[in-house]
This record gives structure tokens, C-alpha cells and sequence, in this order.
């Protein structure tokens, strides 16, 4: 079923990446200042990016 959702939708998925982190570590922890003002600074969710081009060059 997953198969032939991904070729309806025409995804060509290489991997899976969860945010849920039970099941992977985290892999983005704030640093630097510009670390700061580009995640979520608040309910323990510094792990979240909010800007996606931050993202794409992180």
C-alpha cells in the first residue's frame, strides 16, 4: 500500500526521518545566536527549526 501511495503522489523517497525523538537523536541543538532565532525557544522544543531556508543551509 505505501508502494503504490508513493507512486500516486509521485514521491521518490531515499529515507525516513522522524520528529519524534523516542525514535532517533536529536540532531540540531542551538548554539550560536542565529541557532536561537531560527528554532522554537520554548516548551523544550529547541530541536525545532521554523525557517526553512535556515534549514536547507543547516
Amino acid at each position: 500500500m505505501w508502494v503504490s501511495y508513493n507512486e500516486w503522489r509521485g514521491l521518490h523517497l531515499t529515507e525516513f526521518d522522524s520528529v519524534d525523538g523516542i525514535l532517533r537523536p536529536n540532531l540540531f541543538e542551538p548554539e550560536l545566536q542565529i541557532d536561537w532565532d531560527n528554532c522554537v525557544n520554548e516548551d523544550y522544543m529547541i530541536n525545532f527549526i521554523t525557517n526553512l531556508e535556515y534549514a536547507k543551509v543547516f
